[in-house]
């Protein structure tokens, strides 16, 4: 019976700790889609984490996911642009989605969090919020942020 317990406890701690990707612009394209682009490969799950550090990101393909963090890149500040029109004068109703899912990731209830005060988080393409059975889930709240050390 301790062996099942450590183990749980084991996987639920490993899914939350590594469960997040990371955006960082590695290629210097900002596209979504380019896996040289993420730090720990992309996301793939309804409920995914993603953590932007980047001051761009182009959604170029249909994307779902969970809970979408602006984070800090040590040592800078910036103001961060989600866009789907890629240098174009005007979205059009051709570009791809950005869909928060609304399903719940290790007890999370955010769908977007600035964690980065006094910085813009700017969405300059077309978003949709799902609601999801019986997650209950803060679509969009826009507040200071309070000071959290988090290591990513």
């Amino acid at each position: 019976m301790k062996n099942l317990f450590f183990i749980l406890t084991f996987l639920f701690v490993s899914s939350t700790a590594f469960g997040q990707k990371n955006f960082t612009n590695g290629t210097g394209n900002y596209l979504w889609s380019d896996a040289g682009n993420w730090a720990n490969g992309k996301p793939s799950a309804a409920n995914a984490v993603v953590v932007i550090k980047s001051d761009k990101v182009i959604i170029d393909q249909d994307v779902t996911i969970g809970w979408l963090k602006k984070g800090k890149i040590e040592g800078t500040t910036y103001n961060t642009v989600i866009t789907n029109c890629n240098n174009e004068a005007i979205c059009s109703d051709n570009d791809k989605i950005l869909t928060f899912s609304g399903k719940q990731f290790g007890g999370n209830t955010f769908s977007v969090e600035n964690l980065e005060i006094g910085k813009d988080l700017k969405f300059d393409s077309h978003v949709k919020f799902s609601v999801n059975g019986t997650d209950t889930v803060e679509i969009l709240k826009i507040s200071q942020a309070r000071y959290r050390k988090y290591n990513f």
